[in-house]
């Protein structure tokens, strides 16, 4: 049997013992969330802080939605952060213009998605396919069985870029998941969080 290196984010840290216990465990890469609605936002100063305690084998992201290009490549340059992560409504132009490798955030569920990811292509250092969606005033609810479906449409993107699966991920379906979709790596925030 072929084993799968599989690359994991952490997204949403914001205290530095976890920062440095993710990069301790071999995380790939730990997300510095700089989205002002977040109940996990940082300012630039609390971001380069929690950048400190990231080991050098530990790519540090930065998150940002419908950001202005000048606070990203502010952000990018005082917290030298190895890539960006994008979650608005930017352009495959934005993506390229960020000034760090660019990741971008898609929702995923159909047909219709795969053709958003098409346009991306090459732009893009890569996606993060969000297979649950968010709704005003929580997520979407996904039966199991139309999970797995999506999960099995994304295995068939691997030829635009690097796929990182995110969207409801917990210890209980990351094995299934991975399994189904294949992808170069899995974005994990609130389901491995303890409070």
């Amino acid at each position: 049997m072929q084993r799968l290196m599989m690359r994991v984010k952490i997204c949403g840290v914001t205290r530095a013992e976890d920062a440095e216990l993710a990069s301790h465990l071999g995380a790939w890469a730990v997300g510095l969330m700089f989205v002002p609605s977040s109940p996990r936002f940082l300012t630039i100063e609390a971001a380069k802080r929690l950048r400190s305690a990231i080991g050098p084998d530990t790519l540090a992201v930065g998150v940002f939605a419908d950001a202005d290009d000048e606070l990203i490549r502010r952000a990018v340059a005082a917290c030298k952060l190895d890539a960006v992560q994008l979650h608005g409504l930017e352009t495959p132009e934005a993506c390229a213009a960020a000034g760090a490798p660019a990741y971008k955030a898609l929702p995923f569920a159909g047909p219709d998605d795969v053709a958003r990811l098409e346009a991306y292509a090459g732009r893009a250092a890569g996606f993060l396919l969000e297979t649950v969606r968010r709704l005003p005033g929580g997520r979407e609810r996904v039966a199991p069985e139309e999970q797995a479906r999506r999960w099995k449409l994304a295995r068939g993107c691997a030829g635009l870029g690097t796929l990182l699966l995110a969207g409801e991920l917990t210890p209980d379906n990351v094995a299934d998941a991975i399994r189904a979709a294949r992808p170069a790596g899995v974005d994990v925030s609130g389901g491995v969080e303890s409070s």
